[in-house]
C-alpha cells in the first residue's frame, strides 16, 4: 500500500469515530429536549388547567381563546414530543443498518448515505420546541392580560 492510501484509509477510520460519536451526542441532545419538554408541557397543562380558576376567572376572562390556545399547544409538544420518540427509535434502527453497510459488508457508499428517520427526528424535535413556546407565550398573554381585570 502506498503511503497516501495508508493516510485515506486512516482518515476514513478517524472519520467514522467521529461521526459516531457526534451522532450519539445528537441523540442524548434530542432525548434530553424531549424528556424536558415532555415534563414542562405536561406540568403546564396541568397547571394551567387545575389552578386558572384560582388565578383568572375564566368566565370572565379577556381572550380565553389564548387559554385554550395554550392547552391545544401544550397537547401538541406532548404528541410531538411522543412521536418524536418512535422516530428516533427507527433513526437508531436504520443507523445501525448503515453501520452494518459500512463495516460488515464494506460498502463505502453507507458512510455517506442519509438516515431520513433522523431527519425527521429534527424536524419534529423542531416542532416540539416551537409549540411548547407558543404554548408559553399564549398562556402568559392570557394571565398578563387577566390578571388585574
Amino acid at each position: 500500500m502506498t503511503q497516501a492510501t495508508n493516510a485515506f484509509s486512516e482518515r476514513k477510520t478517524i472519520y467514522a469515530a467521529t461521526r459516531e460519536d457526534l451522532l450519539k451526542r445528537s441523540l442524548s441532545n434530542s432525548e434530553n429536549m424531549d424528556k424536558a419538554i415532555l415534563s414542562l408541557s405536561s406540568a403546564f397543562l396541568g397547571a394551567s388547567l387545575g389552578l386558572m380558576k384560582n388565578v383568572v376567572d375564566v368566565h370572565r376572562a379577556n381572550y380565553p381563546q389564548l387559554l385554550t390556545a395554550s392547552w391545544w399547544l401544550f397537547a401538541a409538544a406532548i404528541i410531538f414530543t411522543l412521536t418524536s420518540f418512535l422516530a428516533s427509535q427507527r433513526a437508531i434502527n436504520k443507523q445501525l443498518e448503515l453501520a452494518e453497510k459500512y463495516y460488515l459488508t464494506g460498502e463505502d457508499s453507507a458512510l455517506s448515505e442519509t438516515n431520513p428517520f433522523a431527519l425527521a427526528t429534527e424536524y419534529i424535535n423542531w416542532g416540539s420546541a416551537i409549540v411548547f413556546i407558543l404554548a408559553v407565550i399564549s398562556s402568559i398573554v392570557f394571565i398578563s392580560i387577566n390578571l388585574g381585570a
